[in-house]
């Protein structure tokens, strides 16, 4: 494996060492250990660059490849092995109307549409032959990319991984995100390595492919940031030799973060020829000698040139790189033992303001939880909740009454209100009770000799539907109740809901006309009840809403008042 981390490792094999034991003990948890952060600008050359230093083939498709962080982890093992994984840190929730604009990039919220959680380790592959990799690493970065479907459905050989190429172009093609901050995670057991970390992130861009993915170039940067800022990161950054490194992009982020003094520069495409699938895929040995023989070839290389030939080529680069690690090692190690008695320092004064342990914890726990249950659902049944309870069911409920539907049978003069129950209780004559503007308030009269008007006709209570026999919600109710009704002077929760635009009659037999089927003349077909009710509870969607709010809110309020005062004994400030 000429030309990869091998070379580096056997350079710092002793720092190595020491630094693999700590590596196994799980230290890079809590302290961070230098690490190698490959970055640059769209279509720089990172990933060539990457094979290179890797010695393995990694994907170089101006597809998926870009979209997400690969992340390549060398240890020492007695045999070849590579292990690949999905490490999810974040959780795609996109909007419910899955736009997302340049607006949604906020210093809280950075790599939009995707949030923060903890972080899981999905298992995807283990392989023993290298040649695997690289197919396996272009289905990898299409199963972070649909967070949503099972990841194993992807795995080459299984679910939507078959064989073809089309395969693979179709399903990159039709991915649920555009761009994942999540990180495809290749762990290299090899002989002669020990323990190194490099990360390739997607390359930074200023124009998108398509204008609907503007918030990509922000939220690409912010990830390139979040890594740079690292200052045990030892940065890598991938410059093509047609662009002006002052002109790059990745230059002002470096520049930003602070962290030139720890920046590698490396110029790529030094031939400027066109991007060739061909030449990008011949073997690591021959691209190692092309490049001697190219550099080496006068006609090729301009002589101005010729001074620098000590800094070209990948096996430079190893031995810069072997010595910035190297530097980097030497200064972790002699504060590693301080930053972890000053963590260890923290913990315990963590630990000192928690209560003491009891002798059983599980039952303690259990106990614990069972009494603020049972203080829970005593405290719902209590007197002080169902009081308040029956007020909002009160108020909410006269809200629906004062909201039922009134005629018009006459305009802007005359309405009649739809009666419930109780107005048939209280009125044995059954009669509707109107509200008249410059008019004299009616005689008392039977349904069947209802005063007419001019412009009215008379109205049967079975033509009204089921909402002329009872309330709203077939519960029978005041038929004017007081919006606010409520046993204090208090203004009702529900004040803001008025009361129910009325009807005009004539609506209501064209409605009727409407559903008539032919044939059965004077009959009210069923169509003409179900709109009618549709319509009286259509503006309940507002009132009921607030009422689940409001009695949510007294819910809360309970379960946190008990929560303090049941849990005090185990709060130690």
């Amino acid at each position: 494996m000429n030309g990869s981390f091998e070379r580096i490792a056997k350079n710092l094999q002793y720092l190595n060492d020491t630094l693999g034991d700590l590596h196994s003990l799980g230290i890079q948890h809590d302290i961070q250990l230098p690490e190698l952060v490959l970055v640059g600008d769209q279509s720089a050359g990172k990933s060539s660059l990457m094979s290179g230093l890797a010695g393995i083939n990694l994907p170089r498709s101006g597809g998926v490849c870009t979209r997400c962080v690969t992340h390549i982890r060398v240890s020492r093992h007695h045999t070849w092995q590579c292990r690949v994984s999905l490490r999810r840190k974040y959780a795609f929730c996109p909007p419910a109307d899955g736009i997302i604009s340049l607006h949604s990039v906020t210093p809280d919220d950075r790599f939009p549409p995707w949030k923060p959680v903890h972080e899981t380790v999905l298992d995807f592959k283990t392989l023993d032959c290298p040649d695997e990799i690289e197919n396996t690493l272009r289905w990898a970065q299409v199963a972070i990319l649909n967070p949503n479907k099972p990841h194993k459905d992807y795995i080459p050989g299984s679910g939507h991984a078959t064989i073809g190429e089309d395969a693979f172009e179709k399903a990159a093609e039709h991915t649920e995100a555009k761009f994942s901050p999540n990180v495809i995670s290749l762990e290299i057991r090899h002989p002669d390595f020990a323990d190194l970390s490099f990360y390739d992130l997607p390359g930074v861009f200023v124009r998108p492919g398509h204008p609907d993915e503007n918030y990509l170039v922000q939220v690409v940067k912010n990830l390139a940031e979040t890594y740079i800022n690292h200052k045990e990161a030892i940065i890598i950054w991938a410059i093509p030799m047609n662009l002006d490194p002052m002109n790059s992009t990745m230059s002002k982020i470096i520049e930003d973060c602070d962290a030139l003094d720890r920046t590698i520069g490396v110029m790529t495409k030094a031939d400027l020829l066109p991007r060739d699938e061909g030449t990008l895929r011949q073997c690591l040995d021959e691209q190692n000698r092309w490049e001697d023989v190219f550099f080496d070839d006068s006609s090729q290389w301009p002589s101005e040139f010729r001074q620098y030939r000590n800094r070209c080529g990948l096996k430079q680069l190893h031995f810069d790189l072997s010595d910035k690690l190297g530097a980097a090692f030497a200064r972790s190690l002699p504060t590693i033992k301080t930053k972890i008695a000053s963590k260890l320092i923290r913990a315990r004064h963590e630990l000192a303001s928690l209560p003491e342990l009891p002798a059983n914890v599980e039952l303690e726990v259990r106990t614990s939880l069972m009494n603020f249950r049972d203080r829970v659902l005593s405290g719902l049944k209590g007197n002080q909740f169902s009081s308040n309870y029956q007020y909002l069911a009160e108020s909410f409920r006269n809200c629906l009454i004062a909201m039922k539907p009134k005629i018009n049978v006459k305009d802007d003069n005359e309405v009649i209100e739809i009666p419930d129950d109780e107005d048939v209780q209280g009125n044995p004559a059954g009669q509707p009770k109107r509200k008249a503007t410059d008019m004299p308030p009616p005689m008392p009269s039977t349904p069947s000799k209802r005063q007419r008007t001019a412009n009215a006709s008379p109205v049967k209570r079975e033509e009204l539907g089921p909402a002329s026999a009872s309330g709203p919600g077939g519960r029978s109710g005041s038929a004017t109740p007081s919006l606010g009704a409520a046993p204090t002077e208090t203004p009702s929760p529900f004040a803001e809901f008025g009361p129910y635009k009325s009807r005009k009659l004539r609506d209501i037999s064209e409605s009727i006309t409407r559903h008539t089927r032919p044939g059965q003349p004077g009959l009210v077909a069923g169509a003409v009840y179900e709109e009618l009710c549709q319509q009286a509870v259509r503006p309940w969607e507002e009132p009921v809403r607030k009422f689940l709010q409001l009695v949510m809110k007294q819910v809360e309020s309970v379960i946190k008042g008990l929560f303090i005062k049941h849990f005090l004994n185990y709060r130690n400030d």
